[in-house]
């Protein structure tokens, strides 16, 4: 009896220390989430693609060239139960959501809180330069890309995980729809594939 009676001690001492284990590895990621930036996407796209989305694309090759250690969160299609604004990217950080992809936002948000490694040697002149190409890029080629892929008849937002993969005819449908309404009030919706070439160029 004696024996069993330390058997048992024994086991249970060893379920404690297991569930205490486990009481700490949670505790330890929940720790590590919080101090760690957690980028918020779509998800992979294309076998080799982070994101299908340009805008995640960027904030992520942001990280990775200033060195500063994060994580993906891939949220697919419900993104808009979290996202602040919502649209993606937006970033997790010490407790605080950070969202909007235009460098006076979540970037100008990591600038404060990791410094400017990749910055901080420019002169206000070639920060002026980079500023005026970033905002032409981003606002010309966007609607190009936007107008291709929602009239392209291979659908390639149809075939991509972590966007519209495995959706239902109607659903794709409806997406379609309203995104080639939004390029058709921007005006780009209505422009020929010639027309199209040109404006890429200019």
């Amino acid at each position: 009896q004696v024996g069993e009676a330390v058997w048992g001690f024994g086991l249970s001492l060893s379920r404690n220390q297991e569930n205490l284990f486990i009481l700490c590895d949670a505790k330890e990621k929940q720790y590590q989430e919080k101090i760690m930036v957690i980028l918020n996407r779509f998800g992979p796209a294309w076998g080799s693609f982070g994101c299908v989305s340009q805008f995640v694309l960027k904030i992520e090759t942001y990280l990775r060239m200033a060195n500063i250690e994060f994580q993906t969160k891939s949220l697919g299609l419900e993104f808009a139960e979290t996202a602040p604004k919502g649209k993606l990217p937006y970033i997790d950080y010490d407790g605080h959501k950070i969202a909007g992809s235009s460098f006076i936002v979540i970037v100008a948000y990591l600038k404060r809180n990791f410094g400017d490694p990749l910055d901080s040697n420019l002169s206000l002149q070639d920060k002026a330069k980079g500023h005026a190409v970033q905002r032409m890029v981003e606002d010309h080629i966007w609607w190009l890309m936007a107008q291709e892929r929602w009239w392209a008849p291979e659908n390639p937002y149809w075939d991509t995980p972590g966007l519209l993969q495995g959706e239902e005819q109607a659903t794709y449908d409806e997406f379609q729809t309203e995104k080639q309404r939004k390029c058709i009030a921007h005006g780009v919706g209505a422009f020929t594939p010639d027309e199209l070439r040109a404006r890429g160029k200019a």
